[in-house]
């Protein structure tokens, strides 16, 4: 329980790398809700370490474990994480539909990161352009939301590893 109260003060690539490896091998099957929690901390702090990957296969089983389980407000934290990571990578657009489903007082309020890519995705789209991506986003279903995040990590993944 501790993991995600630490993430915030990393220094290093190994203190990074030992939280992983502890994540990972943390698993309560008793508590089913910090189980669902414990991949989302690390998720957006690891691509300033340009583990892009890692990222990706948290972000993916926190929105799968949040979705299947029915919490929508972990599906809209999740993908808060992605909307900053989306935002770094400079897949814009995607991020601004993503984050326009994302967008909550929870989320605006417990992730300054999120905040942060909002500003930058207004500023490089422009506001009319992120506005209607958000719209896009916010009108969607979870289910068409997960359906759409899967297919943007997808098609992040493939460009990453086979650049043109």
């Amino acid at each position: 329980m501790e993991l995600g109260c630490r993430v915030n003060t990393i220094e290093s690539v190994s203190e990074h790398n030992l939280l992983v490896e502890a994540a990972r091998q943390w698993r309560p099957e008793a508590v089913w809700r910090q189980h669902f929690h414990r991949p989302c901390p690390t998720c957006g702090r690891d691509s300033r370490y340009k583990q892009w990957p890692i990222d990706c296969a948290y972000v993916a089983l926190a929105i799968r474990n949040f979705h299947d389980s029915g919490d929508t407000t972990g599906v809209r934290s999740a993908l808060a994480i992605l909307t900053a990571l989306f935002d770094r990578l400079g897949r814009y657009e995607p991020a601004a539909t993503i984050a326009g489903f994302a967008a909550s007082p929870l989320t605006s309020t417990a992730m300054p990161e999120f905040n942060t890519a909002i500003a930058h995705l207004s500023e490089v789209l422009g506001d009319p352009t992120y506005e209607s991506l958000a719209h896009k986003g916010e009108t969607m279903t979870t289910a068409e939301m997960v359906t759409h995040v899967f297919d943007q990590i997808d098609q992040a993944r493939t460009e990453l590893e086979h650049p043109s």
